[in-house]
């Protein structure tokens, strides 16, 4: 049988690769990904019986993103901290801080080398989960 954390971590790396690809196509968060990957996170920590303070610490960077979203009318997407929110479901503060880092850091010096190879302009948009994707997978390859 299959181990919960196994199951959580395709669940958490499918979802992620479905809805970068989605965002790259649509620059847009998919729901119908979206809200069953949201309800298998609630689900698991039920099951699991991790429900203590600190999983509303995990959740905060993606509210704070939410935040911004509205206070900048738009120009940091409201999805991807919807997005964030839920992955704070199956990570801790720490991780998600990380994960944020680094998918900051990747997606900065891709839209660095793309400025200067003059592939976008200054106000080019650039989907983010992709980068959210491969921070995870630098993650996973990194931690293990």
């Amino acid at each position: 049988m299959i181990e919960m954390q196994t199951l959580n971590l395709v669940v958490f790396y499918t979802a992620l690769l479905i809805m970068s690809i989605v965002d790259l196509k649509t620059q847009e968060i998919s729901l119908k990904v979206l809200i069953p990957f949201g309800l298998y996170g609630i689900v698991q920590l039920v099951v699991s019986g991790d429900k203590d303070i600190s999983l509303f610490y995990a959740l905060l960077p993606g509210l704070l993103i939410m935040a911004v979203s509205i206070l900048s009318s738009g120009q940091i997407g409201f999805g991807d901290g919807l997005l964030i929110c839920v992955c704070g479901l199956y990570m801790s503060l720490v991780q998600v801080l990380i994960w944020l880092f680094a998918a900051f850091l990747i997606c900065g010096v891709f839209g660095v080398l793309m400025l200067w190879f003059k592939r976008i302009g200054k106000k080019t948009s650039i989907p983010f989960v992709p980068f959210l994707f491969a921070s995870a997978i630098l993650g996973g390859v990194i931690c293990r």
